[in-house]
């Protein structure tokens, strides 16, 4: 409830008069923050497993409550680079995260205008064919 309250715009919470500039600063600034959060630990090398899987159940969570703030972290490449690295887990909690952030991706091709042919679900399975993901990090 908490986290919902967080990531969900003041006009939401207001009962509905929808500044569209107010929505996109608070959109951005959500942004920002879930990269702060989010970013380092998803693109470390020295990060540990277990905030590895937390950051993966973080983006799902904000995915449940702030679906532009989840698109938003969708179209990072190193989270599915994570993405691809987890998936051979046998958490099914994990498992289920990864289904639900797939899910959402491949519903709306929109979140990936700047990459069009690239669809969540096609990239995971090059992904997965692959050994290991040749790059964690961004340059």
């Amino acid at each position: 409830a908490v986290f919902a309250r967080l990531l969900s715009p003041p006009s939401a919470m207001q009962g509905g008069s929808k500044d569209k500039a107010e929505e996109e600063a608070f959109t951005k600034s959500a942004c920002s923050a879930c990269e702060t959060v989010f970013s380092p630990i998803l693109r470390g090398s020295d990060t540990e497993w277990e905030e590895h899987i937390a950051a993966v159940h973080g983006v799902t969570a904000v995915l449940e409550v702030n679906k532009a703030v989840g698109a938003w972290l969708l179209r990072q490449e190193s989270i599915f680079w994570s993405l691809a690295e987890v998936a051979d887990m046998d958490d099914a909690d994990l498992q289920r995260a990864l289904a639900e952030i797939y899910a959402h991706a491949a519903s709306d091709v929109s979140h990936f205008k700047e990459k069009e042919g690239e669809e969540p679900i096609r990239h995971l399975k090059t992904l997965l064919k692959s050994p290991k993901p040749k790059v964690r990090a961004r340059a």
